[in-house]
Parts: structure tokens; C-alpha cells; sequence
């Protein structure tokens, strides 16, 4: 049980300070201690605050948290402490650590990346919860939520150390927010943020196409070459190129930061406008939007066939010496003119926005249970989701059965800190299964592959986390005849 304790509290106003930092920016806290092998009450040394940062309340730097926990990846990092013990409206606000502003420049979005971990102590009782939004802002805008982890009463969790990572919309600046909140701060015994990255997204600033076709550049026939040449912002560490939707390329450097892919066009492709999507990352690791239009409009169109069958009318004949409808054998030269029908083909693809489903007010899709839907040893399941909001124990996707006691099938459940994958096979809390964290109001990608005995978990095509499967060697469906929900 934790100690009470009695603590003076001093208040010193500081005058209003502007500093600004420029990308890429980091933050590790890991400024020298300001008093060396001195203690701040539980047994850690005082570190510097980095400048222009704001640690309000519990929040503060340093390297040792609760019953010696090391705060920070490596130690020290600014992390919320559970005490003095906070439990006022104010706290149930939320107390916010702020960064300093943060120019971007000409960007329009930036990545952010930071660690975090929850030092547990445990589960709330009834009516209380504890959590930690992750926040950012603009100037002169409000905070905005991109990701949250709580701790709903009478659950006990596990947030062990891991990299998170979200989106901003910017423009000029940006301010970044860690705000602790909850009821009873002595639920927790802290949470630690540590190695705060802001990065430029790569973009591509030029991309065109064109084929060799001996006619016309912006057409193809089969084994015409299609060059898809395009420029990046910034040095890239890897990129590709898929054409016709499925046939990837290893695209090369031709100077500076110009890459070309190339592709022989093949009997069997659809006619129509080339499809094609670039996938590129950045020297900073950081993978850029991908790409599937160019920026000046061209396009090459795939055309394998001519005008369909069709029957002549009216002939047309001139030049020569005409008398009447006798051939003259005087004549060297005749002109024949047939109308011939129009080769049509595809121009472009209408794609509207919105092909998608929407699931809310408890609306959700049900597909009947088949064997088909049942894999036993290996499976991947993946999906783009854009959620509006969270709650413990929600899906998307799932064939499953969920209980303290019970756990059959697979799905997708939110929990805690993110989307939790749950195979069944025994009681195995679902906080143990791997997890990825999404923010809200933004696409993201996420997968999951189990191999009959590890589970993955994906984001935007990155292994986030994974765990041993509780039970190698298969999945159970024992007395599962609930089917494949969707939205739910």
C-alpha cells in the first residue's frame, strides 16, 4: 500500500517565455542533473527541464519512478506521478505537459513518435478511471486528441513500453500536449513519455508517365515499355512501384532523388489508364502517403485491340482517269476511302469518394459461419478503419467469443491502448495479446498474421508489436457458431 505523505508546495511564477524549435525535432529529456546525486523524494536525481516545455502539477523529468521503476527508454524521460495525490475537478480535466512550439515550415503534415509506458499499480475501483490523452495543436487552435489510453474501473492492464506514432495536419507549427487525467491519481504509480520525435512525411514533388510507343506516348500496346518517373522531397531509403494493381518493380535512382520504374505491357492487362501506386520511405525511416496519380496530369493509356468487326457501304475512289465504273488501265494511282467505326477505349476510372462502410448506432454487418471463415493453423486478417472514438471491449472484425473464462475464434478488440489481437484457445487476458494503437478521424492500415504459433500486428505496414500465441498450434472453434461480424 502506498504511504501517506505531507508536501510542501511552492509556487514560483516564471514570466511568459516564447521558444520555438525547428524539425526534425527530438526530445529525449536527458539534460544533466541539476544537483548530481541528489533525490526529489522517491529516489530519483533532479533533472534540467528542457527549455520551454511546461510541467504542470505531477508531471517532472526524471529517472526513477515508484519502488524504483526506471522512467525512460533509456532513463531519464518526463513522466505524470501518481503523487501528491491528485483526485480534484481539475485533475479530472486533465493536467497537460506541453511542448514548446514547433515550426514546420512549408509542411502540411508531420509525424510524430514517442514512448510511452504505464507503471501500473491497480485496477480502479467502481467509478473510477485513469488515462493519458495524446494531444497537439496549431497556433491559435485547440488541442486536438489524435490517440487515448484508459484505465476502465475494476480492469487491470498492462502498457508495457512501446513507440506510438500519429499524423498532424499543420501548417507553420506545432505544439504537442501528453495530458494525465482520471479521478484518483494513486491508481497509477506514473505515466512515462520518453524520445519525442517530430519528422517531416516525405512527399513526391514530381511524377509523370509516359510509354515508347512509336505513335503516341500516352498510349501502350503489348510489350510497349511504360517509365513512371518520379522526384521525392528528401533522400529515400526504399521505394516501389506496383503497375496493373499487382506487379511490383524495383524502381531506379537516376540522379539525386529522380527514380524511374519501368513495365512491359503484357496480352492479358486490362485496357484503360495505367494503374500504378509508388510506396517510398524516407532516410529518417519515415514512409511517405502513397502515390496513384501524377502531378501534371499525364497518363498512358493501354489500348491491345482495334475497332470491332464492322461492314463497308459506300466506297469512295478518286484520283486516276474515272470512266464511269471501267478500271483504266492508264491509271497509276487510286484512293480508296472507307469509313471505318471509332477505337474506343477506357479514358479513366470514376472512383467516387465514400466506398466505404459506415457502422454506428449499434449497426454492424453479419456474415454466416462457414468452414471457410474458420482457418485452424495460419491467417491474416487486415483492414483500413478510421474510428471516431473508442471503447473497451469494441471490435470491427471478428468470429469470436470473448469472457474471463472463455475465448474462441479471432477478431479485433479495443482495449485499453489500442486494437488488441485475440486468438481462442484458452482464458488468456486480452490485454496479453499483441496491440496497435490508431488515432481517431484518420485511415490507417492494420493487419494481423498468426503462423500457428507467434501473432503479428501491423500498422500502415510496420510490425508494431507481437506476442507467442497463448497455445501453439492452432485456433479453437469449439462450440462457436457465431458468425463473422463486421462494424462490431
Amino acid at each position: 500500500m502506498k504511504k501517506l505523505a505531507i508536501y510542501l508546495l511552492i509556487l514560483v511564477m516564471v514570466l511568459p517565455v516564447s521558444l520555438w524549435s525547428q524539425l526534425p525535432f527530438l526530445e529525449n529529456f536527458d539534460g544533466e542533473t541539476t544537483i548530481p546525486g541528489s533525490n526529489n523524494g522517491h529516489g530519483s536525481l533532479e533533472w534540467t527541464e528542457p527549455a520551454g516545455w511546461t510541467f504542470p502539477n505531477n508531471w517532472q523529468v526524471g529517472n526513477d519512478g515508484w519502488q524504483s521503476h526506471v522512467v525512460g527508454n533509456p532513463f531519464p524521460a518526463a513522466f505524470f506521478y501518481w503523487a501528491p495525490t491528485q483526485s480534484d475537478p481539475e485533475y479530472q480535466a486533465g493536467h497537460r505537459m506541453t511542448s514548446p512550439m514547433i515550426s514546420v515550415g512549408n509542411a502540411q503534415k508531420v509525424m510524430v513518435l514517442f514512448d510511452m509506458e504505464l507503471d501500473f499499480f491497480g485496477a480502479p475501483p467502481l467509478g473510477n478511471s485513469e488515462g493519458l490523452r495524446i494531444q497537439y495543436r496549431t497556433v491559435g487552435g485547440p488541442w486536438i486528441t489524435v490517440l487515448n489510453y484508459e484505465i476502465a474501473a475494476g480492469e487491470n492492464v498492462n502498457f508495457a513500453l512501446r513507440t506510438d506514432t500519429y499524423i498532424a495536419d499543420v501548417s507553420d507549427s506545432i505544439q504537442l500536449g501528453f495530458e494525465a487525467y482520471g479521478d484518483n491519481s494513486t491508481n497509477i504509480n506514473s505515466w512515462d513519455i520518453d524520445n519525442i520525435k517530430v519528422k517531416n512525411i516525405p512527399e513526391l514533388i514530381d511524377v509523370t508517365i509516359s510509354s515508347n510507343n512509336a505513335i503516341e506516348a500516352s498510349q501502350a500496346a503489348v510489350n510497349d515499355i511504360i517509365m513512371l518517373v518520379y522526384e521525392a522531397s528528401t533522400g529515400l531509403s526504399s521505394t516501389a512501384a506496383i503497375f496493373m494493381g499487382e506487379t511490383p518493380v524495383t524502381p531506379i535512382n537516376t540522379r539525386d532523388n529522380i527514380w524511374q520504374a519501368s513495365y512491359s505491357v503484357q496480352i492479358a492487362d486490362n485496357e484503360g489508364p495505367v494503374p500504378f501506386i509508388i510506396l517510398f520511405t524516407d532516410t529518417s525511416n519515415v514512409d511517405g502517403s502513397p502515390v496513384t496519380e501524377t502531378l501534371d496530369s499525364t497518363l498512358v493509356i493501354i489500348d491491345n485491340s482495334g475497332p470491332g468487326p464492322f461492314a463497308v457501304d459506300t466506297v469512295e475512289v478518286s484520283g486516276g482517269t474515272v470512266m464511269g465504273r471501267v478500271w483504266n488501265s492508264t491509271n497509276t494511282a487510286i484512293d480508296v476511302e472507307v469509313q471505318l467505326p471509332p477505337d474506343e477505349a477506357v479514358t479513366h476510372f470514376r472512383n467516387p469518394p465514400g466506398n466505404s462502410l459506415i457502422f454506428g448506432d449499434n449497426k454492424y454487418m453479419s456474415i454466416p459461419n462457414s468452414s471457410e471463415l474458420r482457418p485452424e493453423s495460419e491467417l491474416t486478417v487486415e483492414a483500413w478503419i478510421k474510428p471516431a472514438d473508442y471503447e473497451d471491449y469494441e471490435g470491427f472484425f471478428d468470429q469470436a467469443v470473448y469472457s474471463a473464462s472463455l475465448k474462441r475464434g479471432f477478431g479485433w478488440v479495443y482495449f485499453g491502448s489500442g486494437w488488441h489481437f485475440v486468438i481462442g484457445q484458452i482464458s488468456q487476458p486480452v490485454n496479453d495479446f499483441p496491440v496497435v494503437a490508431t488515432q481517431t478521424n484518420v485511415w490507417s492500415h492494420i493487419a494481423a498474421t498468426y503462423n500457428g504459433s507467434k501473432i503479428y500486428v501491423y500498422r500502415n505496414g510496420s510490425v508494431v508489436d507481437s506476442a507467442l500465441a497463448p497455445t501453439p498450434g492452432g485456433l479453437n472453434y469449439a462450440n462457436l457458431g457465431d458468425p463473422v461480424m463486421v462494424g462490431k
